[in-house]
């Protein structure tokens, strides 16, 4: 279950971000598809190969791999962080790819990242000189590394929109409170889940194949260890309101997952898009019209030039080309013709210029389909590891046993995790929940380990606004947890099997949890302590930033 949209969480500060240009060790692992991975090997076994990137790491089975080739110890930038920075006389700062720039303007293709499948936009803007305090620049070579790491990503993108537009959907009906009334939905069914949503038929298929591809990365980083003969459903509401208005307003979160019935129940905000989606749609018709139109004028005017140009030249043979009388015909139709020519590369340009605003218009859509999708992604993602973890991860009976706080700190670990082609990118540091949890910390009013640890549902569902604040400090506390133990390389599923096993022999809560996190409950509390200690420089810096909308 995933914590109420409208918690303190609304009210954190936006962080920025800065990416480093850091470099690291290089590393290969060839894999026997001819993929190359490079990185840093932090673990080995006889199984399995760990490798860490500047955003996570990834394993592989040692069956996926043709061969490791470890670094003799030269440095290679990594190409994933390498930015130029456009520092503005406001104080805004952007990251991107430096395009052009000279004494009037900087031209840049900025960033803009989400959960979407199309992952990673480039945005290009052009700044005024005048409002540009600093530039920072990296070195050609290091922004041709970077603009092709980009484009690899965006090729992907391609390739995954391509493929959930091929997605099969079924026209439904869904029942409603009104006798003899049905509501319009749609249905997709894939592997190991079915979706139904009434929203948009592009929206829904995004939604499933997202859902599907981070299926496959669950089962492909943990393994399966049953296959129930059940799918897991899915079911997503337009509106947050007829979602809210579907479960009676019996609880604030903003989606749940219901093991009885292997059901998803989610709602998202796409509905309050439509308008603005809309207008986007509208715009890109009316500037295809006027492209079709302006190429014809093009066509007509090339046609026309050609035939005063034919009928000229006809004339000019009949007076003879040589004679005066000829020449200056010769002369005025050249002039002429240049005249013509010119025309036609207004033409020309208008029709450019109108591409190029097609162009825009296209990322813009993007853009706004991205501010749809990443917290619908997010919500998929969470509630979709509740189901994996119910259903996939463990024998069937063991999952029964899994505490409350590791169910919901798992979900938010992996909500935040990024799907490269078949891969999951783990161990990404949510600022906002660090910042949320140092600021309380700092106050001395978060729960310790031993209370989360032993924790039930009542700490988490939000049946009445007063326990709003109870229940978001438990959420992020059990990420916290749940990210040290990540970061302690503990969330393997040996690890996770062997402290549940405890559980279900009878352990009691606090006794059995050394076996996961290998150290004593007090050291364990000394390390969240560390963790969640107040850093004045990142926190007060950090409280100057504008808030979230």
């Amino acid at each position: 279950m995933r914590m109420p949209s409208h918690s303190f969480l609304s009210l954190l500060l936006a962080l920025g971000v800065a990416t480093s240009t850091s470099t690291l060790m290089a590393d290969t692992v060839t894999l026997k598809d001819g993929t190359v991975v490079e990185g840093q090997v932090v673990e080995e076994t006889p199984e399995k190969i760990v490798i860490k990137m500047k955003f996570g790491t990834v394993s592989y089975t040692r069956g996926e791999i043709e061969k490791v080739e470890k670094s003799s110890g030269a440095k290679i930038a990594d190409a994933g962080s390498l930015r130029d920075v456009v520092v503005l006389k406001s104080g805004e700062r952007h990251e991107g790819l430096l395009v052009t720039e000279n004494a009037e303007t900087v031209e840049i293709d900025l960033l803009a990242s989400g959960k979407d499948v199309s992952k990673t936009l480039l945005l290009r803007t052009k700044f005024n000189r005048a409002e540009v305090a600093e530039l920072t620049q990296l070195t050609g070579e290091q922004r041709e590394a970077a603009r092709k790491f980009l484009q690899g990503i965006q090729e992907e993108a391609v390739q995954d929109k391509r493929l959930a537009n091929e997605l099969i959907v079924e026209q439904i009906k869904w029942p409603s409170n009104k006798p003899g009334v049905t509501i319009p939905a749609l249905r997709t069914e894939l592997e190991h889940f079915v979706l139904e949503s009434n929203t948009e038929e592009e929206f829904h298929k995004r939604c499933a194949y997202a859902l599907w591809k981070v299926y496959g990365s669950y089962q492909s980083h943990f393994g399966v260890s049953r296959e129930p003969d059940e799918k897991v459903r899915v079911v997503i509401w337009n509106s947050m309101a007829e979602y809210y208005a579907s479960i009676g307003n019996q609880i604030k979160n903003p989606a749940f997952y219901m093991p009885a019935k292997k059901l998803i129940y989610a709602g998202c905000d796409v509905a309050g898009y439509k308008r603005l989606v809309a207008e986007i749609r509208e715009h890109h018709r009316k500037l295809t019209d006027l492209l079709e139109q302006v190429k014809i004028q093009i066509n007509m005017a090339r046609a026309d030039m050609q035939a005063k140009v034919k009928a000229a030249e006809a004339q000019i043979f009949r007076a003879g080309k040589a004679s005066p009388a000829g020449q200056r015909m010769w002369q005025q139709i050249e002039a002429q013709k240049r005249q013509w020519l010119l025309n036609i590369g207004q033409y020309e340009n208008r029709a450019n210029q109108i591409q190029e605003e097609i162009r825009d218009l296209n990322r813009r859509n993007d853009v706004v389909f991205q501010n749809v999708t990443n917290d619908m992604f997010e919500t998929l993602y969470h509630e979709g590891f509740h189901a994996f973890l119910d259903n996939f991860l463990f024998p069937e009976g063991m999952e029964k046993y899994v505490p409350r706080w590791l169910n919901e700190g798992l979900a938010q670990y992996f909500e935040v995790s990024r799907v490269e082609g078949s891969r999951l990118i783990l161990g990404q540091e949510d600022r906002d929940k660090i910042f949320m949890l140092r600021k309380w910390n700092k106050d001395v009013s978060l729960p310790p380990v031993a209370k989360v640890a032993t924790s039930g549902a009542e700490d988490f569902i939000v049946h009445e606004i007063t326990n709003l604040e109870n229940s978001t400090k438990h959420y992020l506390m059990s990420w916290a947890l749940v990210h040290w133990l990540g970061e302690q390389k503990r969330l393997s599923k040996e690890h996770l099997t062997a402290y549940i096993q405890k559980l279900q022999n009878g352990t009691e809560q606090l006794a059995a949890l050394p076996e996961l996190t290998g150290i004593p409950n007090p050291k364990f509390q000394e390390e969240i302590d560390k963790k969640l200690a107040y850093d004045f420089k990142l926190d007060e810096k950090a409280t100057a930033a504008p808030p979230k909308p």
